[in-house]
């Protein structure tokens, strides 16, 4: 082995960049996700962005190929798993549920769970 070679194979592997996904995902595929992870429909995302539905199921095809998934909720899924999208600590599931409910006009009403663990009548 000469010694340029042995210089190359001891070197040390270049560090990779920070992960950075405003740059990784284009932001129309970005928004698209933020969308799914609202929990928005196709049809409600392409009206948000002012595009067609065809345009959308587009970048929805490009978002699951780059994410190696093949359904909304899993591109969200990993999407929070890689921490391209943030959890808003301040919004749990329980309030994000019923935030979606009172937008579908459900009526729903929050009952406190009994402090001895009892049921709930």
């Amino acid at each position: 082995m000469t010694p340029h070679r042995a210089a190359e194979v001891t070197a040390p592997a270049p560090t990779a960049e920070p992960y950075d996904p405003a740059t990784w995902l284009p932001p129309q595929e970005l928004d698209v996700l933020r969308g799914m992870a609202d929990g928005l429909t196709t049809p409600d995302i392409a009206a948000r962005l002012e595009v067609s539905h065809g345009t959308v199921r587009g970048w929805q095809q490009q978002l699951y190929r780059r994410l190696g998934v093949s359904t909304g909720p899993h591109a969200v899924a990993v999407a929070y798993q890689r921490g391209i999208l943030a959890v808003d600590p301040g919004v749990t599931a329980a309030a994000a549920l019923l935030r979606k409910a009172a937008e579908l006009g459900f009526r729903l009403a929050v009952v406190p769970w009994p402090a001895d663990g009892g049921e709930v009548r």
